[in-house]
């Protein structure tokens, strides 16, 4: 990350934005240094998920991406505990439990929170928006307004967090995560995008048979 230079803070502090980062740099700099879970189908067919966003960005339905490092608490109020420091920033890390289950795969269900969403658009655009609006749930219509509104609507974006691998459970039906190490978790939100009033946004990730029924018959 700090190879795409110096991020601004979001208009609400517990977060830092890297604006208009091409796609291959996002590709060479993270995804192909990854070692990701074997579930994790998109990221683990890349080149094909690839292939989709070039396309999508040569036919100028797409712009560069918004890449966003999002953390729990106001930046300049963390202790050293809870903070993730990367050189160029810092940012909390988040706590997230796991669901109960005999597995050994860890399963958090909802990596992120609406508000991460909208976290890239512009400071002096989420300024002249009600507050309290901002601070609740916001819904998929509300979402994609806003981005409208802050002229972001068409760069995708990835959200990176950092999990506390000592993260405890906050309600029934979970347990805590008690991980080896923290873990990163990425969170990618693709515009929704349309070509000639038809909309365009979904892509076909073709899986290896074999890899597939392996995971098949582990479940």
């Amino acid at each position: 990350m700090n190879q795409l230079g110096s991020p601004r803070l979001s208009f609400f502090g517990s977060s830092l934005v890297w604006e208009t980062v091409c796609y291959e740099d996002i590709k060479e700099l993270l995804f192909d240094k990854f070692i990701f879970q074997k579930r994790a189908r998109v990221f683990n067919e890349l080149e094909h998920f690839s292939q989709w966003v070039t396309a999508l960005k040569q036919e100028h339905l797409i712009e560069d991406w918004n890449v966003i490092v999002s953390g729990n608490g106001k930046v300049d109020e963390l202790d050293d505990q809870s903070k993730w420091d990367f050189g160029l920033g810092q940012v909390g890390k988040i706590s997230r439990s796991k669901k109960s289950s005999d597995s050994d795969v860890i399963n958090i269900g909802v990596l992120g929170v609406p508000r991460d969403l909208i976290s890239d658009i512009p400071n002096a655009i989420l300024e002249k928006e009600d507050s309290k609006r901002l601070t609740t749930t916001l819904k998929k219509p509300e979402i994609k307004e806003l981005r409208n509104k802050g002229s972001v609507d068409r760069n995708p974006l990835l959200i990176i967090y950092r999990i506390d691998k000592d993260s405890k459970p906050k309600g029934k039906d979970r347990v805590a995560l008690n991980a080896d190490s923290d873990i990163i978790g990425l969170q990618m939100y693709m515009p929704g995008v349309s070509r000639n009033g038809r909309a365009v946004n979904s892509v076909t990730i073709n899986l290896d048979p074999s890899r597939h029924n392996a995971e098949e018959d582990e479940e």
